[in-house]
Parts: C-alpha cells; structure tokens; sequence
C-alpha cells in the first residue's frame, strides 16, 4: 500500500505551537493525533498509527528525543484505534529514554496519562507480558470533568494520581485541566471525552474533542476557548 504523511503546524502568538499529525493512505482510514508544544514542555492529545513517526518526520532525528522527553501529557478521548493505536508505541519510546538518561525510572518526570479506565487496562494488560513495561501516572477522565471541582491543583489533591497531574500542570504553566464527556459522532451509544487546557500566564484555552460531534458539556468547556479541535 502507498503512503503519503502530512503534518501541519501553526504557531500562535502566546509562545504555543500545535502540530497536526495525520498519516494518509489510499485506504479509506484516518488517525488522530495533535502534538501541543509549550516552552516548558509537550502535550499529545489523542494518539492515532504512526504518531511518533510523524513527530519524527516533523523534528528529525536531531530533535525527536527532546521531544519526547519533553512530553508531560497526553489524553485519550476514547477506546477508538484511530485515536489510541500509536499510544504504545510513543509510551515505550518515552520508557526506553527515561532509563538510557536516569537509574530508575521512578525518578523520571513521567508522562500523565489521562483517558478512560479501559485505555489504562489495556496498557497494564500489555505491561503485565512486555519484557520493558511502560512508565506512566494514570487520572481517569470522569475523575477531572469540568463539573467536579477538581480540575485545579487544589483539587486535584482529592483525585486518584492527581498529584502527578498537577506536577506535570506546574510545569506546563496550565491552571486547569478539566474534561467533558460526549457522544462519538458515528455511534450514538460510543462515549468520548473533550478536554480543555487553560494556561496560568498568558491567557489562551484549548479544547479537544476526539469526536466530531459536541454536547451541552463541551458547549460549556468552550467559554473563552481561543482555539478548539475535533
């Protein structure tokens, strides 16, 4: 099978850049993936085939473990293989160079993951047969929805990992992480999430949906959004 890959990338002006990482073929499939860079650090949100090859293809080999050791966290939106195929693949990258650069991988600054439980079971039963198990700090979706009261550091301290969390929100200058839950948009009954980033300096706000279709919650999430994406 043929392939061309594309990546798009747009710099703002409040010291941002988010990078579309899409891998296109002449079969009838797309991935998902975006890659936020922050001075301070790196964001995946969703993580479709082929998403640090397309990093690869976007920073070169000079800069691809910078990169991904920069990273700081990445989100799921839902248990969909366009969205999540690629997450095993950038987790073990990730694992492998937090042990080339440090003893032991408890001392690393790990990747927070946040997504559904079912994305964590999943990586835990592939860690319970890999010979290098991947390194990771785990917070449910449910547990940071934008209604709960817990999406700032404050509250963060009553969420399962949410500790790591607000760690990985200080470095990132974030001062609220917060989700939505919506309905995927080629299912009725498929559930996904949205999540909205807000910084704590410069004043802009992501929100991401995995899905195409929104929801009351997302309509909500989306107050003083400067930039969103499906």
């Amino acid at each position: 099978m043929h392939h061309r890959t594309r990546t798009r990338t747009r710099t703002h002006a409040h010291a941002h850049t988010h990078t579309h990482t899409h891998t296109h073929t002449y079969s009838p499939r797309a991935v998902s993936s975006i890659y936020l860079h922050l001075a301070s650090g790196g964001v995946i949100m969703d993580a479709g085939e082929g998403t640090y090859d397309q990093l690869l293809q976007r920073y070169g080999r000079a800069d691809i473990d910078r990169i991904i050791r920069g990273l700081r966290l990445c989100f799921i939106s839902h248990m969909h293989g366009d969205h999540l195929i690629g997450l095993v693949s950038l987790l073990l990258h990730r694992t492998e160079l937090d042990l080339a650069y440090t003893v032991d991988t408890n001392d690393a600054d790990k990747i927070v993951l946040v997504a559904p439980l079912d994305v964590h079971r999943m990586l835990e039963a592939y860690n319970r047969s890999c010979p290098v198990p991947l390194v990771y700090d785990f917070v449910e979706c449910r547990h940071v929805h934008y209604a709960s009261g817990r999406c700032d550091a404050t509250g963060l301290q009553e969420v399962p990992g949410g500790w790591a969390l607000a760690r990985a929100m200080k470095t990132l200058g974030l001062v609220r992480v917060e989700t939505a839950e919506v309905i995927h948009a080629c299912n009725s009954g498929a559930r996904a999430h949205a999540i909205a980033l807000t910084s704590r300096d410069v004043g802009w706000k992501i929100v991401y949906s995995g899905t195409a279709h929104s929801s009351a919650d997302v309509t909500t999430l989306r107050g003083g959004c400067r930039l969103g994406g499906c």
